[in-house]
């Protein structure tokens, strides 16, 4: 089973609802050098969506603009940030904040890192997640923001997805990453990452190299839990709580029988009955804590019987 060591979100359109306002000033610009409008539609049938600003103007404007390439590319560049400058602050999505607060509090996942991988530079994302989510900013959330900046291919290519894993301090191939288009899929894949999982809040993106499809944030956990073996919150019936872990035998809720849990630092340990999940992660002592926790149950049997053997012959 691999190692859960971090979450990496993309920005817009997965957390901030920053879509209408991108195609506006992307329209806005487009429409002043040749007169095209640009839609999410058009956007999401050329497969430009969460495509850079040049991707999108040498597909859409460039072939039918005179001047050269690379003086097209910057006067769109240029109305196109004009024109988002001007706009209100676009808002985070209402399953944002609760979905993030509920994974970083998972406690089979009590050292989760959380970054993001944007299009965007860097400087531009850090701003967004403090000024441009209403009500309140994510910024707080994640341990590293990460845009593509100066010389990082976008997406799909994975340039911004492991600089994101190693301002971390972790490998790769211990996250996940979130996104809302094929692009950001193609680009987990390309990365090496354990899994893409594709928000999809309307039901209409294609699935594409998407691992996992999901409606809202709060159904991430589930797909998380089920993929790496880990117990949420509430399939607790019965745990040991030492120094500050649960650990111990289980009985989880809706399974037969008993099993082992530890909250170790990454990912959680699940040794159930046939059917039960299994998984093991990195902590310390926790094959050898399950077979003390085995023999002290089977102790504590053996001592019942004991004692009711010896009230009958009393």
């Amino acid at each position: 089973m691999p190692k859960l060591s971090a979450l990496i979100w993309d920005l817009d359109g997965t957390l901030l609802d920053t879509h209408a306002g991108l195609c506006a000033a992307l329209s806005a610009a487009s429409e002043e050098m040749v007169g095209e409008v640009v839609t999410q539609e058009l956007l999401d049938e050329k497969g430009l969506a969460g495509g850079g600003l040049d991707e999108i103007c040498d597909a859409l404007v460039l072939p039918h603009a005179t001047d050269p390439a690379a003086l097209v590319r910057s006067r769109f560049a240029s109305l196109f940030l004009s024109s988002i400058s001007s706009q209100p602050p676009s808002p985070c999505f209402s399953d944002a904040s609760p979905g993030l607060s509920s994974l970083s509090s998972w406690p089979g996942f009590p050292s989760l890192l959380f970054a993001i991988a944007t299009t965007k530079p860097t400087a531009t994302a850090e701003a967004d997640l403090r000024a441009r989510s209403v009500p309140g900013h994510l910024r707080g959330y994640f341990h590293a923001v990460q845009g593509t900046d100066g010389g990082m291919r976008t997406k799909p290519e994975p340039d911004v997805v492991l600089a994101a894993a190693r301002k971390l301090g972790v490998d790769v191939g211990e996250t996940v990453y979130i996104g809302d288009t094929p692009r950001d899929m193609r680009a987990a894949k390309a990365a090496g990452c354990i899994c893409g999982i594709l928000v999809d809040r309307a039901g209409k993106a294609e699935r594409g190299e998407a691992d996992y499809v999901v409606r809202s944030l709060g159904e991430v956990k589930g797909v998380l839990a089920g993929r790496l073996g880990v117990p949420e919150e509430g399939e607790f019936e019965a745990a040991a709580g030492w120094g500050g872990r649960r650990e111990g035998m289980v009985f989880m809720t809706g399974k037969r029988g008993l099993g082992y849990y530890s909250d170790w630092r990454t990912v959680a340990e699940w040794t159930g009955p046939a059917g039960g999940r299994k998984g093991k992660g990195g902590g310390d002592g926790g094959p050898l804590m399950m077979v003390v926790a085995i023999l002290a149950v089977w102790a504590a049997f053996a001592w019942a019987f004991y004692r009711a053997s010896k009230e009958q012959e009393l």
